[in-house]
């Protein structure tokens, strides 16, 4: 337990430290940040170690995407959420019909709920948000509703 939760060693002050060009980025590059991409680029200027990541999603979507980009993803974020709160609504409203699918949606509303926060919560230190998988549950979050409120204007 204390070798994954000490912040002292040089991997895990790393971490840290990328957060730390957030304010230097913004300073000069507010608003569109330095382009996609660009973060190793600005990374190796500032510490002269070539081909370096971000280790934070977080820090990447600032420095390469701004405050403009960054505010357009946590839209999307929210966008989500409110389509989980969707379908847990639907979940209830099938439940309050008598439709034995409630005892399906409203968990897969939960489960689905439990994989966004912790998608969200791991790439504070990792860039997993990129990969295809947050896409495909992005797809699963937004479809999940439609598919299911069709059930409702039909009926059981």
């Amino acid at each position: 337990l204390r070798a994954r939760t000490s912040t002292t060693d040089q991997s895990s002050a790393l971490h840290f430290e990328v957060y730390g060009f957030i304010p230097d980025v913004l300073a000069q590059h507010p608003l569109f940040g330095f382009g996609l991409n660009n973060f190793s680029v600005y990374y190796e200027f500032v510490t002269g170690r070539t081909r370096w990541g971000a280790h934070s999603y977080y820090v990447a979507l600032l420095v390469e995407s701004g405050l403009v980009g960054t505010l357009v993803f946590a839209l999307f974020i929210l966008y989500l959420f409110r389509r989980l709160g969707a379908l847990r609504r639907i979940g209830r409203a099938l439940a309050a019909a008598g439709d034995a699918l409630a005892a399906r949606v409203r968990p897969l509303a939960w489960g689905l709920t439990a994989a966004l926060v912790g998608t969200l919560a791991a790439n504070a230190f990792y860039l997993t948000m990129q990969f295809y998988y947050f896409f495909a549950l992005a797809l699963f979050v937004l479809a999940a509703p439609v598919v299911f409120s069709r059930r409702l204007a039909v009926g059981p």
